[in-house]
């Protein structure tokens, strides 16, 4: 360990380190269980059975491919919120088909660890996804401040440990994400810009809404950025799939990738591709005006229920979901664009912190686990009332509240965590403006 780690580590109060050390042992015990069990709530069988194994044996891992380790009853599921569901019952369960879209780069990461075993593998693949979190919080503490106070590291803890333990045990690979956005964040702070670039072409590749990133370093001008984001690109999409997989079963899958994803995403959104695209585990703004401004039942078909305050039309619905998310672009550019005098870096991570929250409002497929990334944005406002107490403050607890309410099934149908995440970008914006405004005044 170097001596910044081990100084950054003797920051971290002990209760935080005996907290921590319990909550790893605990979420790991159930990730490794929920894996061994075919009934278990787990995505390691799934991405093993339908992306790593398929790709590997050079098939199509985007067609509709049955996922027969998850079975549902008859009573419990409605056809209709599962488009991809498989034609027929099987001995009184539903086999449901669950597809996965991550372009290609993920199979070639993810294959090492399905080949290790179920058990093995599983433990491997929650210490993987609980080590990048963790150093990607570490990261977004040293990007946002590079003399960090414990509070900052608790408010870093409590900020991201419950989704990264959350993700890690569903076998979800959303802190991989969050790992590339504080990398690129932490190297551009830093001026390595390229490198930058190219870390954040890592999450951009590997889950495709990351690439939101690079519109503000397009907004901003900064080249160096921009070529490193087309290096690694190029690296991590075509470079690494072609040497694991071959040149020709990568362009064939990239084909079958737009032709199963793209092209029915774009024309239907995110109804044409999820199961349930309106349940509570998805917090975006897509799903969140479909669950309370149309009447769609988010309950089973024996017990239905509508949290719905209106009936609108699919177009009338769409075109304000268009106009809300022209709003939220406008604000984040205009907060980005507007003139600074000043160019403290605590500025330049707040611009920086918007980019999580509209990658997350501003796509149609946002899970309650993607909400991770929102951690970096909690963290630099949490830095930055150190000096400039109450709105960043307000926003910190916002988000923070927002993440942790999830916990409640209702609050999650009443779309807490996608509200609370759009008032946090807000305050966010109007943080950044009148920073930038009373830098221009005090300069005046």
């Amino acid at each position: 360990m170097t001596d910044v780690g081990r100084s950054f580590l003797s920051l971290v109060p002990r209760p935080v380190l005996i907290l921590g050390t319990l909550l790893l042992v605990a979420f790991g015990i159930n990730s490794v269980r929920r894996a061994h069990d075919p009934e278990g709530s787990s995505e390691f069988r799934g991405f093993r059975d339908n992306v790593a194994y398929p790709a590997f044996e050079r098939r199509d891992i985007y067609e509709k491919v049955a996922n027969p380790h998850r079975r549902a009853s008859p009573d419990r599921v409605s056809l209709a919120f599962y488009p991809f569901a498989a034609d027929r019952v099987i001995y009184g369960t539903i086999e449901l088909s669950h597809p996965r879209f991550y372009p290609v780069l993920f199979a070639v990461i993810f294959y090492p660890f399905a080949r290790a075993g179920t058990l093995f593998g599983a433990a491997l693949w929650y210490l993987a996804n609980v080590g990048l979190g963790v150093w990607a919080l570490y990261l977004a503490v040293r990007t946002v401040s590079p003399s960090p106070t414990r509070r900052l590291i608790v408010a870093a803890f409590f900020a991201g440990i419950v989704l990264i333990l959350d993700c890690a045990a569903r076998g979800e690979p959303d802190p991989f994400v969050l790992f590339s956005l504080c990398l690129c964040f932490y190297l551009y702070v830093g001026k390595r810009e390229f490198l930058a670039g190219v870390a954040g072409a890592f999450g951009a590749v590997f889950k495709v809404t990351p690439t939101f990133l690079f519109i503000y370093f397009l907004v901003k001008w900064r080249p160096r950025v921009l070529a490193g984001g087309l290096c690694g690109g190029i690296l991590f999409g075509f470079v690494v799939p072609a040497a694991a997989l071959g040149p020709r079963y990568m362009l064939d899958t990239y084909e079958s990738w737009v032709r199963n994803v793209l092209v029915p995403y774009h024309g239907k959104g995110s109804v044409a591709l999820v199961h349930s695209a309106f349940r509570s585990s998805h917090q975006s703004l897509y799903s969140s005006l479909h669950r309370h401004l149309q009447r769609n039942n988010l309950g089973t078909k024996k017990r239905p229920l509508y949290l719905n305050i209106a009936d609108l039309p699919e177009p009338q619905l769409k075109r304000i979901l268009t106009a809300l998310k022209a709003l939220i672009l406008g604000a984040i550019l205009l907060a980005w664009l507007w003139p600074r005098t000043r160019g403290a870096s605590e500025v330049v991570t707040l611009e920086l912190a918007l980019i999580p929250p509209a990658m997350l409002e501003l796509g149609d497929v946002s899970l309650t686990t993607h909400h991770l990334s929102l951690a970096f944005t909690l963290i630099a406002l949490f830095a930055f009332a150190g000096t400039h107490p109450r709105l960043p403050k307000a926003a910190f607890w916002l988000g923070l509240a927002a993440m942790y309410l999830t916990a409640f099934e209702i609050l999650k149908l009443l779309s807490i965590l996608c509200l609370g995440t759009i008032l946090t970008l807000c305050l966010t914006v109007v943080l950044i403006i009148r920073e930038k405004r009373t830098g221009t005044a005090a300069a005046a």
